[in-house]
C-alpha cells in the first residue's frame, strides 16, 4: 500500500481508505488487509481495535467506526508499503483547490505540531510541517 498525497486526496474526497468506509464490517477489513498483528475485543462501550501496526481500525459492534495511521509505528506494519513525506502546504493547497474548509484543532496540537480537522471527521497531524498521523472517526453511532 502506498501512502502518499493521492491516498489522502482520495480519503478526503471519497471518505474511504482502500475501499473501506465508516460502517463497513469487520470481515471487509480482514478481506482487504488480511490477518492483523493484534486484535483487542470490544468491552462494553470501548471500541474493538484491529491493529496492523501503524494502521489501526476501531470497531463498534463489529462495524468500522474509524481508523488511525501513525507513521511513528511504520516499522511495525507487516504489509509492504511506502509512506511518502507529505507537507502541510501540499495538503492545504489541495483543500483550498477543492474549496474544502479545515480548521486547526488547538486541543490536539502541541509545540512544533498542528492538527487540522477536515469536515469534522478527518484528522491530520503534522510535526515540523510533515504529516505524522491521520485518521477518521464516525460522527455518530454506526
Amino acid at each position: 500500500m502506498n501512502f502518499d498525497l493521492s491516498t489522502l486526496e482520495a480519503l478526503i474526497v471519497n471518505k474511504n481508505l482502500m475501499g473501506l468506509r465508516v460502517g463497513d464490517s469487520k470481515d471487509k477489513i480482514l478481506e482487504v488487509f488480511g490477518t492483523p498483528i493484534d486484535v483487542v475485543p470490544q468491552r462494553k462501550n470501548n471500541k474493538a481495535i484491529i491493529s496492523y501496526g501503524a494502521l489501526q481500525f476501531y470497531l463498534l459492534n463489529q462495524r468500522l467506526a474509524g481508523f488511525t495511521f501513525d507513521a511513528q509505528k511504520i516499522q511495525c506494519f507487516e504489509k509492504r508499503f511506502v509512506f511518502q513525506k507529505i507537507y502541510f502546504s501540499e495538503l492545504a493547497s489541495f483543500l483550498l483547490k477543492k474549496n474544502l474548509a479545515f480548521s486547526v484543532d488547538t486541543r490536539l496540537s502541541f509545540q512544533n505540531s498542528k492538527t487540522i480537522v477536515v469536515e469534522g471527521s478527518l484528522y491530520f497531524c503534522f510535526v515540523d510541517e510533515g504529516l505524522m498521523m491521520f485518521g477518521i472517526e464516525s460522527s455518530g453511532n454506526t
